[in-house]
């Protein structure tokens, strides 16, 4: 999602949550504050466009090697992503959209989940065997959440369906 409105205030004001020093996150604190009040934003990293989305995804060996070049030769701009929160929804998505490989984003994690809100959160609901004729025909690769401890014979259910499917 190009700018990712919602989540702007990700990478405008400053987190300090992955720095192990405890003298940091009041100091952020304390920043954001005088931020707030002048109505300063931080701007996202040298004129990239932020993107986000999905912290669930499939990249190719080329892309996952050209990611790791880029933050290897960019350090400034993993100091950057030190300072903001649920980095992993932002990161991956601006340096791939910022690439020649955005050409080649399919805008699909090919993950079944199924979204519940509690109290204004969303999070993925416990798939169960209800959801198994839901789930196959999904088109999906992959699905989330699963609990053995809720319901364990959904995986079976799963695991016997692929296996007909593969012996077809």
């Amino acid at each position: 999602n190009q700018g990712w409105e919602k989540a702007r205030i990700r990478f405008e004001r400053f987190y300090f949550n992955s720095y192990k020093n405890l003298f940091f996150k009041p100091v952020g604190s304390l920043v954001n504050f005088f931020m707030d009040g002048f109505g300063w934003k931080r701007t996202f990293y040298k004129g990239m466009v932020p993107y986000g989305g999905s912290a669930w995804w499939t990249l190719s060996r080329v892309c996952i090697i050209y990611i790791l070049n880029y933050l290897e030769n960019h350090r400034d701009f993993v100091r950057f992503m030190k300072k903001t929160v649920f980095t992993d929804e932002i990161i991956f998505q601006s340096v791939v959209m910022n690439s020649r490989f955005r050409n080649l984003v399919v805008n699909n994690n090919f993950r079944f989940m199924e979204w519940a809100q509690t109290k204004g959160n969303s999070h993925p609901e416990i798939l169960t065997t209800r959801d198994f004729n839901t789930i196959v025909n999904s088109g999906m690769h992959f699905a989330r959440k699963f609990d053995i401890g809720t319901d364990e014979k959904i995986l079976d259910m799963i695991d016997d369906y692929l296996f007909l499917q593969n012996s077809r």
